[in-house]
């Protein structure tokens, strides 16, 4: 096959794949996403029996004799490529992220559950953080259409631990929780921090944080005008 002909195809058959999930929401397209997904859950698949058809040989500069290197960093391609998923689904973007999220339910239903349990926590990080997301747009009252979509990261939670077993998955989500719970302590610790080091800077934090405030407030204003019809109605004083 082409595959075996061409040491390394099978690691640029993922990486470009895990290009076209990567884009902007503007320039998303479902179809192109579909097809991705698709070379992903192939790929993943044949990695797990055939890691070998994703290094490529380099000679070495002692001899002459070939020998088989990475194309890609990781030695488990595997572990690669979940972890590149995991990076691409974590800045915001709600079409990017659900893609990846599909990607993860497609290759739950395709793997054995057995070579996806070691890869739980990179699955879990990106959608635990959508859902994190979302509910602190809800605290703050931000207005959000119901999108029946919006219910794709708790789905996806489900499947995961449907697949890879109840007490995998607890165990998996409790260590994403720690680790996201440590990260937001640091990032507290480090404003505290330049408030007493870099005064200037902490400042500007404060004006750009109010800023962003405003404008979500004003965001929310509109979008809760356009939600109940329209602008404001002058009263017809004409009895």
């Amino acid at each position: 096959s082409l595959l075996a002909k061409v040491p390394g195809s099978l690691y640029d058959i993922a990486r470009n794949s895990c290009r076209q999930l990567d884009v902007e929401d503007r320039l998303h397209v479902d179809a192109t996403c579909t097809i991705a997904i698709k070379n992903i859950t192939t790929a993943f698949k044949i990695m797990k029996l055939r890691p070998d058809l994703c290094y490529e040989p380099e000679a070495t500069n002692e001899d002459e004799n070939d020998e088989l290197n990475p194309k890609g960093k990781s030695k488990d391609p595997c572990l690669w490529l979940m972890a590149r998923l995991s990076n691409i689904a974590k800045p915001r973007g709600k079409l990017r992220r659900e893609s990846v999220f599909k990607c993860f339910a497609a290759l739950c239903t395709s793997c054995s559950p057995a070579d996806l349990v070691r890869y739980l926590q990179l699955m879990i990080d990106p959608i635990d953080r959508d859902v994190r997301d979302k509910a602190g747009k809800a605290r703050r009252g931000d207005f959000e259409d119901n999108d029946p979509r919006d219910a794709l990261p708790k789905e996806v939670l489900q499947i995961l631990e449907d697949t890879c077993g109840t007490d995998n998955y607890v165990k998996a989500y409790a260590k994403v929780s720690k680790n996201a719970r440590q990260k937001k302590e640091k990032r507290k610790q480090d404003i505290a921090s330049e408030a007493i080091h870099d005064p200037a800077a902490f400042a500007q934090r404060k004006v750009s944080r109010g800023k962003h405030e405003q404008e979500r407030k004003k965001r929310r204003m509109d979008e809760n005008r356009s939600s109940r019809g329209g602008g404001r109605f002058k009263k017809n004083r004409n009895y």
